[in-house]
Formats: structure tokens, C-alpha cells, sequence
């Protein structure tokens, strides 16, 4: 790194931690170029994303992010991708490898409206479980665009499979299935949480904070965890555009 790439990322991670009386980050000068971590994710690329405002870092392929970078990423909800948005072969479901990471444990992309009041008990028992909790940024926390963003997520690769809760579950599902590798199904019970499972081999749960309580949420993500993914070769290969006409 040379001399003025380090300078200005002093500058950006000062503006990071100076705040007015707004409460806001201080703004960097107009026309800076976006922070990147194209190698190395450390905590101060982190806290200079958070300056400008930024919800994603991209990087490079297999570039390394050390454990502060990883807490300042939770924290501030930002997300990090080496092509978000890109397409996967046609013979590499997200759907079927849902809930089955190579290694360790699961990332789950978590966005819960506002009016939700059982999200702590909705990412305790995920990690209760095992799973690794992600929750995707959104200041307004509004439903339609926390489901864009948990589909992204899952469909670049940057969750194994995601959890929206808005106010019915109907409207998230309905947006993250636009998003190219999801299978995103609407589940305010646990027969339903078990037949998406079973038979799309969903990989976004979605369910309504209006209609389910949050002990039935816990139940909902018992079954759903706990049920093997699989989908039927005649559904996959519609999925995959390969199948014929109804």
C-alpha cells in the first residue's frame, strides 16, 4: 500500500469514528473512489464501506478477511461479494445444496421488518442450532427490500440459505423468488415449512410477523432445519429451463 492509498484510508476511517451532533458519520470529500479490499478485508476497509454509506465490499476471489473485519461486518450489516448477482451453472442449485455447506457452520441471511418483535428469539435459536447469523442491511427494514437483499445473498453465495420475516411472508416470497437460484416459500406453519422443504427443496423461509407468534417461528425453524432438502427431477429441470411445456 502506498503512501496516499494509506493516507486516505486514515482519512476515511477517522471520518468513520468522528460523529456530529446529527449522530451521522462525518462525509468524506466529494468525489473520493469507493473503499475496496480487492486481497485483505481488515477492520479499517470495514469502517471506511460505513463512512460512505456503503452495504456491500467487493473483493477478489479468496480474498481473506481477518476476525475484526468479520465483527465490523456484523455490526454495521454490510455485506461482502466477489460478483454479487452473478449466475451460477445451471447444474449448481443453490435449492438442493441449501442447508449443506462444504464446512463449518451454515450462513443464514436473516431480514426482519421493523415491527417484528421476535427477532432475538428468531437469531437465538438459529444460533442455537448452529447457524451462522447474517443479518443483511436496511436501515428501513422495510420487507419488499430486506427480501431482495437475503435473495442476493443466498444466490451469490454469500448465505446457504436465508430467513425473511415481514408482515405476512407473502410479499417476501414473491420478491425473493424474482432472484435467479432461489426457491423462497411462504411459511406460517410447520406443515408448510416441511413441504417446502421436501418437495422444492426451498432455500428462503419466509414467514409473517402478522400471523406467526414467535414461540411458532421457533417451531417453524425446527422443522425446517431439521427436514432434508429435496426436490423431484421434473421440478428441477422446470427450474432449470430445461423441462418441456406443461
Amino acid at each position: 500500500m502506498d503512501t496516499n492509498e494509506l493516507e486516505r484510508l486514515r482519512a476515511e476511517v477517522k471520518a468513520a469514528l468522528t460523529r456530529g451532533k446529527s449522530g451521522q458519520p462525518e462525509r468524506l470529500p466529494q468525489g473520493s473512489a469507493p473503499a475496496t479490499c480487492p486481497r485483505l478485508v481488515t477492520e479499517e476497509c470495514v469502517l471506511a464501506a460505513h463512512a460512505r454509506g456503503e452495504s456491500l465490499i467487493r473483493v477478489a476471489p479468496g480474498a481473506i478477511i481477518t476476525p475484526l473485519a468479520r465483527d465490523a461486518l456484523a455490526r454495521f450489516g454490510i455485506a461482502v461479494a466477489s460478483a454479487l448477482g452473478q449466475q451460477r451453472p445451471a447444474d449448481d442449485h443453490p435449492a438442493v445444496r441449501a442447508g449443506k455447506p462444504a464446512s463449518g457452520a451454515a450462513r443464514v441471511a436473516v431480514g426482519v421488518v421493523a415491527t417484528c418483535t421476535g427477532e432475538p428469539l428468531l437469531v437465538e435459536a438459529l444460533r442455537a442450532a448452529g447457524q451462522a447469523v447474517v443479518r443483511v442491511p436496511g436501515s428501513a427494514r422495510k420487507g419488499a427490500l430486506l427480501a431482495r437483499r437475503v435473495a442476493g445473498a443466498v444466490a451469490s453465495g454469500q448465505a446457504d440459505w436465508g430467513v425473511v420475516v415481514d408482515e405476512t411472508g407473502l410479499a417476501a416470497a414473491a420478491v425473493a423468488n424474482r432472484v435467479k437460484g432461489v426457491r423462497a416459500a411462504c411459511c406460517n406453519d410447520v406443515a408448510s415449512a416441511r413441504a417446502a422443504r421436501e418437495r422444492i427443496a426451498a432455500n428462503v423461509l419466509c414467514m409473517g410477523a402478522d400471523i406467526v407468534a414467535p414461540a411458532l417461528m421457533r417451531e417453524i425453524l425446527t422443522i425446517w432445519l431439521t427436514t432434508e432438502p429435496q426436490i423431484s427431477p421434473e421440478i428441477a429441470a422446470i427450474l432449470d429451463g430445461m423441462g418441456g411445456e406443461a
